[in-house]
């Protein structure tokens, strides 16, 4: 079940991908469909009427910690690369890393900038990401890092669990990844990513 506040009229500019959903049918991101939007129920099609190419079972399962921004955006507005990698993550084809810290920060960004009503419908959907998530204990911090110790949270957990930081903000970034290593995306570039199948 899919919750997204998102129109599934919206346009759609993905590339090609095919993903397997539980029900046996697949959520097809394909310039084809450019009517039907980002929104997962609206590539619900037969599985019979779809050109299978790389198999789910033998893709890589990328490990990713994803940003504030993006995680908010993808919740809260129509389309966008955002709202697919919400998509994957609650269609388990992402693993994506949250620590304690992090967890309440997109708690906090959450309830702060939605209306009452808006925090109610959305909070339970938020719930079911993280039960999702796979829990990262932060051993080690390399605090300060970002200028925004929000952004801190981020990368202690992307450091301590291997994994890529999407990010709509990747200036803040820059530093990490010059100092640390850490391979940062933004939205776009881990979907084109993601539906190329490349490692």
């Amino acid at each position: 079940m899919y919750f997204h506040e998102r129109n599934p009229t919206a346009p759609n500019r993905c590339s090609n991908l095919v993903i397997y959903n539980p029900n046996l049918f697949a959520i097809a991101l394909d310039p084809a469909l450019a009517n039907c939007g980002h929104a997962p129920d609206a590539y619900r099609v037969p599985a019979s009427k779809l050109c299978y190419g790389k198999k789910m079972s033998t893709a890589r399962i990328f490990r990713v910690v994803i940003d504030t921004n993006v995680v908010f955006e993808g919740l809260t507005k129509q389309g966008g690369a955002a709202g697919l990698i919400i998509d994957a993550w609650l269609a388990g084809f992402i693993n994506v890393c949250v620590s304690n810290a992090l967890s309440y920060e997109y708690e906090d960004v959450l309830s702060r900038k939605l209306s009452d009503a808006r925090w109610s419908r959305l909070q339970p959907v938020l719930g079911v990401l993280i039960n999702l998530a796979q829990f990262t204990i932060i051993y080690y911090s390399w605090r300060p890092t970002s200028p925004d110790a929000g952004d801190d949270l981020v990368i202690d957990c992307a450091m301590n669990a291997g994994a890529i930081i999407i990010t709509f903000n990747v200036r803040d970034f820059r530093s990490a990844k010059e100092s640390l290593g850490v391979e940062i995306m933004t939205p776009t570039q881990f979907v084109t990513k993601l539906a190329s199948g490349d490692n």
